[in-house]
């Protein structure tokens, strides 16, 4: 038990007792029996009554001379923007920041993407090709379409051969 509470207790009460009543089942907080100077314990200033404020209405702010400081705020923006030279700072900060800085090489230039091969129609199937370059087959006269050559095509390329 703390030193404190064994300075106000008497020491024939209950360990686990109220420490102002010294009865068992409650603690100091909700005891209805012990009594607590309330004034002494937060001055008189806590009991007194204050008096109502009256609401008093704020007045309108002015919103003209607000959109008047506002446009002379962008204006003053946008001349200290325009003022500044990009490409001066852009080349400061290369030169200073030029050890950490690494430029990947030009990429190589795209080899250029021949042209598919003209469609040719064999035995009522087309060959179409792709964005990518693969060939497709179509038969207009079924509407079917395939990635796989079909077996009649194949046929007739055997023949023809």
């Amino acid at each position: 038990m703390e030193k404190h509470h064994r300075l106000r207790r008497d020491p024939n009460w209950s360990p686990h007792g109220c420490n102002i009543c010294g009865q068992e089942g409650h603690q100091a907080a909700n005891c209805a029996n012990g009594t607590v100077n309330w004034r002494e314990k937060f001055g008189d200033d806590a009991f007194i009554l204050r008096e109502e404020r009256p609401y008093v209405e704020e007045p309108e702010p002015d919103y003209d001379s607000m959109a008047e400081k506002a446009k002379a705020y962008a204006q003053a923006k946008l001349a200290a923007d325009a003022a500044v030279n990009m490409d001066t700072i852009v080349q400061a900060a290369q030169t200073e920041f030029a050890h950490c800085i690494k430029v990947a090489p030009p990429a190589p230039a795209a080899a250029p993407v021949a042209a598919p091969p003209a469609k040719t129609t064999i035995a009522g199937w087309t060959t179409y090709y792709d964005q990518m370059g693969r060939p497709y087959y179509h038969n207009a006269a079924s509407g079917q379409t395939l990635w796989e050559m079909p077996a009649e095509m194949r046929a007739a390329m055997a023949a023809s051969t």
